[in-house]
């Protein structure tokens, strides 16, 4: 095993471990559950709303992107809803834990927080939607997770999930283009 793989799943282990113990004793009320907040909408595949303290807070999916689906600029791109309604699957109607990195900035440039997001049954959505095919892993900008990241979405990538069987991907200019694959004969 190389030592790379070994530092991605030591990572995964370690953030699975502190996410089941903070859930363990959460269950347990050994400590309140405080991190934990109902989701109030799923506006695209990587952007969520929750209520944290009877106010909306909208909360960006750390190192994760996906295709957008009513972006102002770029307009829906090709896997947009299928990863919206991944999102949506997840985690509409639910409640969620909220976890921050301190490699990451709390923000980012449109003041949505930036968190992994921890599904009740105990999913990280971030991971999930890399694993699953309907993201990219960002590497613009530093976080804890970047290398798991990566080797999930070239996972999917060389499995064909996803995106990555149905989308033609432009990694030119600021935003990530998909677009739809044109399988018809000429």
């Amino acid at each position: 095993m190389s030592k790379r793989l070994k530092r991605y799943l030591f990572r995964l282990i370690a953030a699975l471990i502190s996410v089941g113990v903070v859930l363990l004793l959460q269950r347990l009320d050994l400590i309140p559950a405080a991190n934990y907040y109902p989701v109030l909408a799923v506006l695209d595949g990587d952007t969520i709303v929750v209520d944290m303290a009877g106010r909306p807070q909208t909360i960006r999916l750390i190192g994760v992107d996906t295709p957008e689906t009513h972006h102002p600029d770029i307009g829906r791109q090709c896997y947009g809803a299928e990863a919206s309604n991944f999102t949506a699957a997840l985690l509409e109607n639910k409640t969620v834990l909220l976890l921050a990195d301190s490699e990451s900035t709390n923000r980012d440039r449109y003041e949505r927080l930036l968190r992994y997001v921890i599904s009740e049954d105990g999913t990280n959505v971030n991971s999930e939607l890399l694993r699953s095919g309907f993201g990219f892993a960002i590497t613009s900008f530093n976080h804890s997770q970047m290398e798991y990241f990566v080797a999930l979405q070239g996972i999917a990538q060389s499995k064909d999930r996803g995106l990555w069987a149905t989308c033609e991907i432009d990694y030119g200019g600021e935003y990530l283009q998909t677009q739809q694959i044109n399988n018809s004969a000429d």
